[in-house]
């Protein structure tokens, strides 16, 4: 019967061959810190470093686009968690 690959061809975001899924909690959490002046900390968390980056520099793009985030959030943890879930099915 043929078992999990060896644990040293995993990506570095699996432990032990199991997949780790972004939590929309945290995802709004992050976004919450836009009012302590860190507008970007959710796109960091979701892997989308170079907007992550512009919003951290332009707070959230002066504010509208951290209040658009708010209602894109959920669908952007879905597409990072699927992203993630393609990736571990080219390891089984």
């Amino acid at each position: 019967m043929r078992g999990p690959p060896p644990a040293a061809t995993f990506p570095p975001w699996l432990k032990e061959g199991r997949r780790e899924t972004k939590s929309s909690g945290w995802a709004f959490l992050f976004s919450l810190g836009w009012f302590f002046g860190l507008a970007g900390l959710h796109r960091f968390y979701l892997g989308r470093y170079v907007t992550g980056v512009i919003w951290l520099l332009t707070w959230g793009l002066f504010g509208i686009g951290q209040f658009i985030d708010l209602f894109l959030i959920n669908g952007m943890v879905r597409e990072e968690n699927q992203g993630r879930r393609g990736d571990v099915a080219a390891y089984a």
